[in-house]
């Protein structure tokens, strides 16, 4: 009868329907009070680009919420301007009361910059955009990016003024003169055009053969620095005849780094450029680097000088670093804390009071939901980061060997506590076993509930056990040959009996871990799962899709439940209610949805991230959610 039951649900299985009237009746009603709400964010997000007013007190932060006011030497923080969209760049306005943003879905905005009211859209890009530039008084506003136009517009009413037509795909950078008439802008084909801005008139191009050019500025009336690959071009555009070369000396993984981004001072004298993860500051009277600028753990992504030129700005790619230098000595004054890269994991620590995340760039920083702040920021260099169940230990994926390894967590958060700073913290002194050479691209690693085994699933198709303390093999279970498969991710049954590996496009397959045996694998076959879960009382197993659906299944009998829709993107995250019949799950689509399994409807959608949400724990008393994503945020949520 069974038999004949499964048979029918998979048959029905094609046909898109929901299974809802099959409820797992073992698990807990969900509480009559079933209204979530966001109470905390931790976290300003990511670190994109940055601006500042033009009386040099202040600073502007763009990222993936928005826009952040830094006053008062950096210590008052204001979330300006909060968007639903990730600022990619940001501009001040000459007079000080306008500031003009560019977003990820191709939109520029111009806000008020005393109380971050939205003045003006401009519309029109169906691709990013590269550059925008101020003219000189504020009148207008030019922006360039994947098309062969640069745009003008009036920042006033937001009309296009015109469009600037060039012979090539895409405008990688412009600049102003100084007096606002003349434009430079460049191809990425490798020619400078330089228009009138009086009449829009073509007045000269300068081709160059020899590579891509990646950012341009004035550096007197008639001369523009060129960055040209490794090198710094500087160009009298009178006359079109290269003046100098400029070569750095920054290496980016064992290559002469490419001059990304450039910024001249304001008196004209001194140039920085970004150079793979260094700054080099170039004294353009004697053609010499004065400084070369360290401590930035990724490319830099923006930089800007204060209008009196004593000070300048950096980003870089890893989104999370905002520094400010000293131009005359060459010295990192401070560091703006608080923005942060996207997050793989969140996890209750014990207690109920902080929460670890481990972060792209491989941080594990520990929040405190109460405070709302950082208590120690790990530079764990890991990612795939699990906790064993008392906290004593924690694995990981290192970034440095590509080997799972496993840490001394309980010394290592210990010592983070009593350090000033973590930046010098080792990580390596607190390794208590690294797990190879057999261990080959891995995609997951979760301890055991009993916190003496590690199961590692391997994106060649193997599926390892390992015990915790020697790294010895206990188990390794392997895929036909005739597949070529990837094994994406290992979960353990409450109880730790079982095991459950997601293989792509073949399903999900259960093996008994007292005796290494498959017990069964589940197939849904016009789907591809691409996450998984058990249910607290391991009866039941969840499955997340590519196509945004979630699949419920007996995990005894294997028998489906239920099959249903929600989301609209790939299903990142899967946690269940410990106590309750709730089931999370985050997605791409940037929502986060609360399930009834027991009918496999929507109980609520909760929206926040800006972005895909990436991980999701619920605290020991359910009380709470944590979300985090690549936003890099994390939001706590409540019904109470």
């Amino acid at each position: 009868m069974m038999t004949a039951l499964i048979l029918v649900l998979l048959a029905m299985w094609g046909t898109g329907l929901s299974y809802a009237n099959i409820s797992p009746q073992s698990l807990q009603q969900i509480p009559d009070q079933t209204s979530y709400r966001e109470v905390s964010i931790l976290g300003h997000g990511s670190a994109n680009s940055i601006a500042w007013s033009p009386d040099g007190d202040s600073l502007i932060v763009a990222g993936s919420l928005g826009l952040w006011l830094y006053e008062d030497n950096f210590q008052v923080v204001t979330h300006l301007v909060s968007t639903s969209e990730e600022v990619l760049q940001v501009v001040w306005s000459p007079d000080s009361t306008k500031i003009a943003g560019t977003t990820d879905n191709h939109q520029i905005y111009i806000w008020d910059a005393s109380n971050g009211t939205l003045l003006r859209t401009l519309q029109g890009y169906t691709d990013d955009i590269r550059s925008m530039k101020w003219s000189p008084d504020g009148e207008r506003l030019a922006t360039s990016g994947f098309e062969s136009s640069v745009r003008i517009w009036d920042s006033t009413t937001g009309e296009l003024l015109i469009l600037l037509e060039h012979d090539t795909r895409s405008i990688w950078d412009i600049a102003w003169n100084g007096d606002g008439t003349q434009l430079a802008s460049i191809s990425t084909e490798s020619a400078v055009y330089i228009w009138n801005m009086n009449n829009y008139v073509l007045l000269s191009t300068f081709p160059n053969p020899n590579g891509l050019y990646t950012s341009v500025s004035w550096h007197s009336p008639n001369v523009l620095a060129i960055a040209n690959f490794s090198v710094i071009l500087i160009l009298d555009v009178s006359t079109g005849r290269e003046e100098q070369v400029l070569q750095g000396n920054s290496i980016w993984y064992g290559n002469p780094a490419t001059v990304e981004y450039m910024a001249m001072s304001p008196s004209g004298n001194q140039l920085a450029s970004g150079v793979g993860a260094t700054i080099e500051i170039w004294d353009l009277n004697t053609l010499q680097i004065q400084y070369t600028l360290e401590g930035h753990t990724d490319r830099v992504r923006d930089l800007k000088w204060s209008l009196d030129g004593s000070y300048f700005a950096s980003t870089d790619y890893s989104g999370q670093t905002v520094r400010i230098w000293d131009t005359a000595t060459g010295k990192l004054l401070t560091s703006i804390e608080g923005h942060t890269a996207g997050i793989n994991q969140v996890a209750w620590m014990l207690g109920n009071d902080n929460i670890a995340a481990s972060y792209f760039d491989g941080t594990v920083r520990i929040w405190n939901t109460q405070l709302t702040s950082v208590v120690s920021s790990i530079p764990l260099d890991a990612w795939l980061v699990s906790w064993n169940n008392d906290w004593s230990r924690v694995a990981g994926l290192s970034r440095s060997s590509e080997h799972p390894t496993v840490w001394n967590w309980a010394e290592l958060y210990e010592d983070s506590q009593t350090m000033i700073s973590t930046t010098g913290l080792d990580a390596g002194q607190y390794l208590i076993m690294e797990y190879r050479p057999y261990l080959y691209d891995i995609s997951s690693i979760v301890w055991n509930p009993n916190g003496d085994q590690v199961a590692v699933s391997s994106r060649d198709g193997r599926v390892y056990i390992l015990d915790a303390a020697t790294g010895s093999e206990i188990y390794v279970f392997e895929e036909a040959e005739e597949f070529s498969v990837e094994a994406w991710q290992v979960a353990w049954s409450p109880d730790g009996s079982r095991l459950a590996g997601l293989i792509l496009g073949l399903g999900i397959q259960i093996w008994n871990t007292n005796d290494g045996t498959a017990d069964g694998m589940l197939t849904p076959v016009d789907e591809w799962m691409w996450r998984i879960a058990w249910s607290p009382d391991g009866k039941y197993l969840v499955g997340g899709t590519v196509q945004g659906d979630i699949i419920l299944w007996n995990a005894s009998t294997y028998a489906l439940i239920f099959k249903t829709s929600g989301h609209t993107d790939v299903v990142n995250e899967l946690a269940w209610h410990p106590n309750s019949n709730i089931l999370a799950s985050g997605s791409n689509d940037g929502t986060i949805i609360l399930w009834d399994v027991n009918t496999g409807e929507v109980i609520e959608t909760l929206t926040g991230h800006n972005g895909p949400v990436t991980a999701l724990a619920w605290n020991s008393d359910g009380t709470q959610l944590a979300s985090g994503g690549e936003d890099g945020t994390i939001r706590i949520w409540t019904n109470e």
